[in-house]
């Protein structure tokens, strides 16, 4: 496999489609079984050389009639437009891939797999696939590979684990840690059939202090405007027919809540599943409140203060002292891989703090905002009148 030419390739691909996406909750699925692609779900396949995506049998087929004789490259890739992820979601993605082919010769291959792409800069990206090349050079099995605009390209060395060249039909994944900005890529040798059992592949770290466990380089994060997930092939010298190499039961997660509340104050900001700190402010005389965190995400754990919660349920007391009471609410994956913490600032006997205005314009006091009754002297008077406030050096407290 040529790393540079291929490099080259999928960034002007994902430069192609990286606009237009909703920037919200990275989420959704498509067993592909219709036979038909959801414009809604799924934006304009980027191509190159004589590659195409088809969906028919059931899933999503790579195919290539004719290689490509001048560039060497064929390639094409999907990119899921319904939703993107914020870079401060955790989340992943998961796909079934299927690659059949047998290539001979030198740099002859074909792959299939999940890509993940900034929105800020193309060429941070990661992939992970099946692949299938024709020599030991490069190899057969699963293959993830880090790139970025700060390394110049690829993130070299890569390789590809061993013992795993015979496999045809496996599953891969991507997850993303938004406090580490690590990426953790895995396989699964049999596919989701049997359900899964992921295998760690190993860990990218994007941020500026690394962390990953396979390699590190820095991403272009700092504009938060999220990740693009998208399904592609690749190939170089090789016919791809019908069925022989193809994706089915993409999923896409992100791990949050779907609702928090409290059972005094109210949060600020007003709660979104893509927020993981609030505040609230509570009268002195409450001494304790309830915590009640709710999830979509299928089977997750809640935790509030560490112990276990259901989703939707009240917790128990969480008692508060006068101050700041800092409340933790955890969820988690059922396979333990993905976690995420919101944290909620509980404020007892707190200052309200000055705020508001009034322009006169309806010409009648307003009993919420201004105290009664007026402080006068003599005989002077205060009058809403032509929306203006007539002071006769007196005061309205506000």
């Amino acid at each position: 496999m040529s790393a540079s030419t291929r490099h080259i390739l999928l960034i002007a691909a994902m430069f192609w489609i990286s606009g237009g996406a909703l920037r919200a909750q990275l989420s959704g699925s498509d067993d592909f079984n219709d036979n038909s692609k959801n414009a809604a779900s799924w934006g304009t396949d980027a191509i190159s050389g004589g590659a195409s995506l088809v969906e028919a049998n059931g899933r999503l087929e790579y195919r290539v009639a004719t290689p490509d004789t001048v560039n060497g490259i064929d390639e094409a890739v999907r990119p899921w437009v319904l939703n993107t992820s914020p870079n401060s979601a955790v989340f992943d993605v998961t796909l079934d891939v299927s690659n059949n082919v047998n290539p001979s010769g030198d740099h002859t291959n074909a792959s299939i797999g999940l890509v993940v792409t900034s929105l800020e800069n193309a060429e941070d990206s990661i992939f992970i696939e099946l692949f299938r090349g024709g020599n030991l050079t490069d190899g057969k099995g699963f293959l993830a590979v880090l790139s970025s605009a700060a390394a110049g390209g690829e993130v070299l060395p890569y390789t590809i684990p061993t013992a795993h060249g015979s496999v045809t039909t496996a599953s891969v994944r991507l997850s993303y840690d938004p406090v580490s900005k690590i990426f953790t890529a895995y396989y699964d040798t049999t596919g989701s059939d049997d359900g899964f059992q992921w295998q760690v592949y190993g860990s990218f770290g994007v941020g500026a202090f690394g962390g990953g466990t396979t390699l590190n380089s820095p991403w272009q994060l700092s504009q938060n405007l999220g990740f693009k997930v998208s399904v592609g092939g690749f190939s170089e010298g090789q016919v791809v027919a019908s069925g022989a190499v193809y994706a089915d039961n993409f999923v896409a997660r992100t791990l949050a809540l779907s609702a928090l509340s409290l059972s005094s104050g109210v949060l600020s900001p007003q709660f979104d599943g893509g927020t993981i700190n609030y505040l609230t402010c509570v009268s002195n005389d409450t001494t304790s409140v309830t915590v009640t965190p709710s999830t979509t995400f299928s089977n997750a754990t809640l935790t509030v203060n560490g112990a276990a919660v259901a989703s939707g349920t009240a917790s128990a007391d969480v008692p508060l002292h006068v101050g700041s009471n800092l409340i933790s609410i955890g969820i988690a994956s059922q396979d333990g891989y993905l976690t995420n913490t919101y944290t909620a600032n509980v404020i007892r006997h707190c200052t309200t703090v000055l705020s508001g205005s009034e322009n006169f314009d309806d010409n009648a006091r307003d009993a919420a905002k201004w105290d009664a009754p007026d402080d006068l002297n003599g005989g002077a008077s205060l009058s809403e009148v032509n929306g203006r406030f007539l002071d006769a050096q007196h005061r309205r407290q506000f």
